[in-house]
């Protein structure tokens, strides 16, 4: 007859522990000979992460995942810039255009280990530009400055030249291969400034409106600088707008009276140059996309690059 009370319980636990951690061992005639812990699930990680396309500058979430050995884990992540971080669910920032190799490493309460790795490629706003940008708002640009001040102390300045006789400084920013009929290979995507210090002439520019837009110099075969060959059909157009940073510029229509006046530093004239659309930077599937610039007025963040210029496709300060 069994007792009840705490000593029965104890009893049946003890059992139930056994059960769950042995198992038998038949010897030759089928007899049992031996118990012997039943091996745990092989400790296996994974990882997933979000957006599956990040951008320079841009938080991404990593969740990682374990199954098997013996709970509970722990995560410890090395995201292949020198970052790491420990936790099932992280976040990190990744500052430069590349492809990074992500380790997660999951340990078990035994001490059981398992690593998994994925590439991530971080890009910029416009895949088709390998530049590495750098993130700014337009005072960052003009360094709160108006008229020709605003361009000779921008850190941007002087952008990008041209030795091509007979062509405007206006040339595509990625290294390499190039369209057909383009000179090759591409400028760098690192300049030397007025400053002497080395900057990226590709940019992601966040917080801007605009006012009105507007179409201009039709073009059907590429600048001399370009190449100079046909476009192939079709003719494109210079899409301009002055583009302005609303925590500096509240009201647009009654901004930059005077080269004193504050609101000037928040102001850009900005180009999507026809050159650029017909060879497929700018365009549907980019940041740069005439037909959506002309139904909103609030961009979140446009990618472009500096050009020493008075005509042609670049941004500059205004």
């Amino acid at each position: 007859m069994f007792r009840t009370g705490s000593v029965s319980l104890k009893a049946l636990t003890v059992f139930l522990f056994l059960v769950i951690l042995l198992e038998a061992v038949p010897g030759p005639s089928g007899r049992l000979v031996a118990l012997r812990p039943i091996p745990a699930a092989t400790l296996t990680s994974s990882f997933s992460f979000s957006p599956s396309n990040p951008r320079v500058g841009q938080v991404v979430t990593f969740t990682g995942s374990a199954s098997g050995g013996t709970s509970p884990y722990t995560f410890s992540w090395n995201f292949g810039d020198g970052g790491a971080a420990s936790g099932a669910i992280v976040k990190h920032i990744f500052i430069s255009l590349q492809t990074f190799t992500v380790t997660v490493t999951v340990t078990d309460s035994l001490g059981g280990t398992s690593s998994f790795q994925n590439s991530v490629f971080v890009g910029s706003l416009n895949p088709k530009v390998k530049c590495t940008p750098t993130i700014v708002r337009v005072s960052d640009i003009t360094d709160n400055m108006t008229g020709s001040a605003s361009f000779t102390n921008s850190p941007f300045s002087p952008g990008i030249t041209t030795t091509v006789s007979g062509g405007v400084a206006k040339r595509w920013l990625t290294p390499g291969p190039t369209p057909a009929g383009w000179h090759s290979p591409g400028p760098s995507c690192i300049i030397t400034n007025n400053h002497g210090l080395p900057i990226s002439v590709y940019v992601e520019i966040h917080g801007l409106k605009r006012p009105s837009t507007s179409s201009e110099d039709p073009a059907t075969s590429y600048d001399a600088t370009n190449g100079g060959a046909s476009y192939g059909g079709g003719t494109f157009n210079d899409f301009t707008f002055n583009a302005f940073d609303p925590a500096l510029v509240p009201n647009y229509g009654t901004s930059c009276t005077s080269a004193s006046d504050p609101t000037c530093y928040g102001r850009i004239h900005m180009e999507m140059d026809h050159d650029w659309q017909a060879a497929g930077y700018c365009g549907p599937g980019t940041t740069c996309d005439p037909s959506t610039f002309s139904s909103v007025r609030t961009i979140p963040s446009l990618d472009g690059s500096f050009i020493h210029s008075q005509d042609g496709g670049y941004t500059r300060p205004r």
